[in-house]
């Protein structure tokens, strides 16, 4: 039985919509001065957001979630 085996079509959906809110909360829209000095692009808390956005689209692929669903 799959982690999702319970839960209705309509709450699947509703999961998948808060790991996309999640995902694009953490993605950062710009960079900011830190991110412009860093020698890899992003500064540590950029670099932590763009981690976690990752860990989150990851999270809804290996449940079977739809993104933008």
């Amino acid at each position: 039985m799959s982690a999702l085996g319970s839960f209705s079509a309509g709450q699947r959906a509703l999961l998948g919509r808060a790991l996309d809110d999640a995902q694009a909360w953490r993605t950062p829209a710009d960079e900011c001065a830190d991110c412009q000095t860093s020698s890899t692009g992003r500064c540590l808390d950029h670099a932590d957001d763009l981690g976690l956005a990752r860990a989150y689209r990851a999270l809804g692929a290996e449940l079977g979630l739809e993104a933008g669903a």
